[in-house]
């Protein structure tokens, strides 16, 4: 599945199409929208997501974003951004578990290290 649409309407397809998808912002690509904090929020439905942006980073959700999901890529990327790099991460709910924890450590290693 491939669409090319404003950000705002990738996230509905993806709500629409698979609802028990999970979108995460890409940790590795600091200050490219306002979700990006030390931490990120956690992995979330693409509704709270659109929620989030319209909260902290209206302007983004009118932006041109392309919707990825095939059998390597499963990711959302800004077309006024480099595009090999995905702005989302798309995750199933059981996924989501790992990522957290993935995370968390991460996060663990990062203040050990400073």
């Amino acid at each position: 599945m491939r669409l090319n649409e404003t950000l705002k309407n990738c996230l509905l397809a993806l709500a629409s199409r698979y609802p028990k998808s999970l979108v995460d912002v890409n940790q590795d690509m600091p200050g490219q929208h306002g979700l990006l904090v030390e931490a990120g929020p956690p992995p979330c439905s693409p509704i709270v997501m659109i929620e989030l942006l319209q909260a902290h980073a209206p302007q983004e959700l009118a932006a041109p974003a392309r919707l990825v999901i095939d059998g390597q890529n499963h990711a959302i990327y800004l077309l006024e951004q480099l595009q090999e790099r995905p702005v989302f991460w798309i995750h199933n709910r059981i996924g989501s578990v790992m990522l957290c924890k993935e995370r968390l450590e991460r996060s663990r290693l990062r203040a050990s290290e400073q």
